[in-house]
């Protein structure tokens, strides 16, 4: 965690906002709104859901260019990520516990096992290439704060050009960097977060123009996209597809969005505090979400029918239903955050973390 002296409540605004890009691209993915066989190529509707998708696209690389933006300035602690193995846990097994309940859903021992080890059963993939990185952020701290600003600004462009670059040129995924999916793609996130945060990158009249590249990039992405589909449609193959984590656009739109907001001056105390407490809790809205059974009830192919209202009130829908799951994350998270406190969680993990390390030296 940063110093409250040096906390940036600009980058915990991009936490809240990046997670609820993160909700909307489940639900227009997963929710059977973007592949439906009902809607209509280059459509009005089609523009409009893949504008929100592609907009929405870079929220997974703003997670990992957070990381590297606020941990090049504190302690690297294994609490840290013991606390949120910990968190994945408990709503693994809480949630399959209450299917289970529910009668909708049998919870044999062994999967109850299973829930314990979340990472060797790769139960979410984010966490799964986060758990990776973590074990290699003191490698690339090091690597950040010695190496010389030049030399580090070439070798994040030397590799925007071998991971991004090449595959799209190549049309194959050429590193098997498996479009983004993988902890190698958020170890470049993170260098580069690093990168902005140590040299505190600002000029004037930054916000306005991070917020023109952030529109340009989504729209050439949108322009590539519509074109690259009318050219496979008419050849009957897969080419040059922009919508990915590792695409050059999608990749410009992210480091964008942390260049706005973490130049954002937020002085209003009450809005500090409640950016402050919510971003702690956003990731539970993605472990929460993403649960196979709260996916599978509540979330994948449950959205179609809003296919058949205007553009207008179907984009609103839309809106309303990621708040919404957004909104039901954040209370239940808030329970689960204080009962960690009341158990002090952390505090026993920091304490068997200092025990270790004392034992060690």
């Amino acid at each position: 965690m940063e110093s409250k002296k040096e906390r940036n409540y600009g980058v915990d605004l991009l936490r809240i906002f990046s997670m609820l890009m993160v909700v909307t691209l489940h639900v227009l993915g997963k929710g059977d709104l973007l592949y439906n066989k009902n809607l209509e190529i280059f459509s009005q509707k089609y523009n409009l859901l893949w504008i929100l998708e592609i907009a929405s696209f870079g929220a997974v690389n703003l997670y990992a260019l957070i990381s590297g933006y606020v941990s090049i300035k504190s302690k690297h602690k294994y609490t840290n990520l013991v606390v949120l193995w910990l968190e994945v846990v408990f709503y693994l097994l809480l949630i399959s516990f209450i299917f289970s309940k529910l009668d909708i859903y049998k919870y044999p021992t062994n999967e109850m096992i299973q829930d314990l080890f979340p990472v060797s059963n790769a139960k979410y993939w984010y966490f799964t290439a986060y758990f990776c990185l973590f074990f290699i952020m003191p490698i690339l701290n090091c690597a950040i704060n010695n190496i010389n600003k030049n030399h580090l600004f070439f070798i994040i462009i030397s590799l925007a050009i071998i991971f991004c670059v090449i595959p799209i040129v190549q049309n194959k995924d050429v590193f098997n960097l498996q479009n983004g999916y993988h902890f190698f793609w958020l170890s470049y996130l993170y260098l580069i977060g690093g990168y902005i945060a140590k040299y505190n990158i600002k000029f004037r009249f930054m916000k306005i123009f991070m917020l023109i590249v952030y529109m340009a990039s989504i729209y050439l992405t949108f322009l590539l996209k519509k074109y690259f589909d009318f050219i496979n449609l008419n050849i009957g193959e897969d080419k040059f597809n922009f919508v990915q984590y590792t695409s050059p656009t999608i990749l410009i739109s992210s480091i964008a969005l942390l260049l706005l907001f973490s130049n954002i001056d937020i002085k209003v105390n009450y809005i500090k505090k409640i950016l402050t407490f919510t971003s702690r809790l956003v990731f539970s809205v993605y472990i929460i979400h993403e649960h196979d059974f709260v996916s599978k009830f509540f979330i994948r192919e449950k959205f179609s029918n809003l296919l058949e209202f205007t553009p207008s009130v179907m984009i609103f829908k839309i809106f309303l239903i990621v708040f919404g799951i957004f909104f039901i994350s954040i209370v239940l998270d808030t329970i689960r955050f204080m009962i960690f406190k009341i158990l002090h969680i952390r505090e026993m993990c920091n304490f068997a973390e200092n025990f270790i390390c004392k034992k060690k030296c």
